[in-house]
C-alpha cells in the first residue's frame, strides 16, 4: 500500500491527530484503503476516542464503511445501550476533534482521512 496518494487538491487543517492534508474531493478508492471495522477499533484510541465512540460509530454506520452515517438517536440507543446525553457528547467530540460535521447526517469524511493519517497514509497534491 502506498504511503502517499496523489490527489488534485489538498487543504491542510489542524485536527486532534495534528495537521492533516484533506483532499478537496473524495479520493477514488478511499474505502479500499480502510480495513473496516478493524481500523476503527485499532486507531480510535490513538485518535483520542473511547470504546463508546467506537460502539456509536459502528452502530451509526450499520456495519458498513460509509462517508456519512445516520444519527437516529432512539434507534442507536437501542442498539448501543448508550443514553442520549452520551451520544450527544460523542457527536460533539467528533465535531470538536474536527473528525465530523453534522448536517442531515453525520459526515465522517474527515474521520476517515484522519484515520488514514494515523495509519500512515498521506494525501499529497499531484
Amino acid at each position: 500500500m502506498a504511503d502517499e496518494i496523489p490527489v488534485p487538491e489538498v487543504k491542510s487543517e489542524r485536527t486532534r491527530v495534528g495537521k492533516v492534508d484533506f483532499p478537496a474531493t473524495v479520493p477514488e478508492g478511499l474505502v479500499e484503503l480502510i480495513e473496516f471495522p478493524d481500523d476503527v477499533i485499532r486507531y480510535a484510541p490513538k485518535m483520542g476516542l473511547t470504546n463508546h465512540h467506537v460502539i456509536f460509530l459502528l452502530a451509526a454506520l450499520r456495519g458498513k464503511c460509509a462517508i456519512t452515517a445516520g444519527v437516529d438517536l432512539p434507534d442507536l440507543a437501542g442498539k448501543t445501550g448508550l443514553s442520549f446525553p452520551q451520544m450527544d457528547e460523542i457527536i460533539r467530540d467528533l465535531i470538536d476533534h474536527n473528525y465530523g460535521r453534522l448536517e442531515q447526517r453525520l459526515d465522517l469524511y474527515r474521520f476517515w482521512i484522519c484515520l488514514l493519517h494515523e495509519k500512515g497514509i498521506r494525501f499529497v497534491k499531484s
